[in-house]
């Protein structure tokens, strides 16, 4: 586990993005009694050290879809593999969000930044506009209505409501803090192309 510690001190905000090798290393990690098998609490914790938003919510769902003997324990080999597939997939908007460069930033940090360094961040926050509305965000739906296909779509919804939110609330906290901002003229075109990035995300 020591190391990762640095890859994850490091990281700002939302689940840390890690490769497939880290992430089944992580969780044997937290088999705290060496019992070759995961049990909610041990996998919970995992997720806590992750830095999941929501542990609780990914553990239910981790073993709603990897525990297929239904024993109540993650057991390793095919289930294992399959808990790691899982964290992998669901991961994919914090680590896109990493990889774009789009950072936890609060509507004070926005407001205290140059007008070039809100500009860069604007340039990667319509890409990443683009990016969830195309790709992530539909494809957590997909996944939220695959886990919870016979429960309702109440559940459903929920599920990806608690799975996204945590990355919209970084989204639209660039929208809120600019338009509150001081206004000039050599913003308007930037102001302009983000409002049109987020009429998208709207529709």
């Amino acid at each position: 586990m020591g190391r990762l510690l640095p890859v994850i001190s490091e990281h700002k905000g939302g689940e840390i993005p890690l490769t497939r090798e880290q992430l089944k290393q992580t969780f044997t990690n937290y088999d705290t009694n060496k019992d070759e098998k995961l049990s909610w609490d041990e996998l919970k914790s995992a997720f806590k050290y992750l830095k999941s938003r929501f542990p609780s919510i990914r553990t239910e769902l981790a073993f709603h879809k990897c525990d297929k003997d239904e024993n109540g324990y993650i057991d390793y080999g095919k289930e294992m593999d399959s808990l790691v597939a899982y964290a992998e997939e669901s991961s994919t908007v914090d680590a896109s969000f990493w990889r774009l460069g789009i950072g936890k930033l609060s509507i004070g940090d926005v407001q205290r930044l140059e007008w070039d360094q809100l500009e860069a961040k604007i340039r990667r926050w319509i890409r990443a506009a683009k990016v969830c509305d195309r790709v992530l965000f539909v494809s957590k739906k997909k996944l939220c209505e695959q886990i919870f296909e016979n429960l309702g779509t109440d559940i459903e919804d929920a599920c990806f409501v608690e799975t996204v939110k945590g990355s919209a609330i970084q989204l639209f906290n660039l929208f809120e803090a600019i338009s509150i901002s001081r206004r000039s003229p050599e913003k308007l075109f930037k102001i302009l192309d983000l409002h049109d990035a987020l009429m998208v995300l709207m529709l």
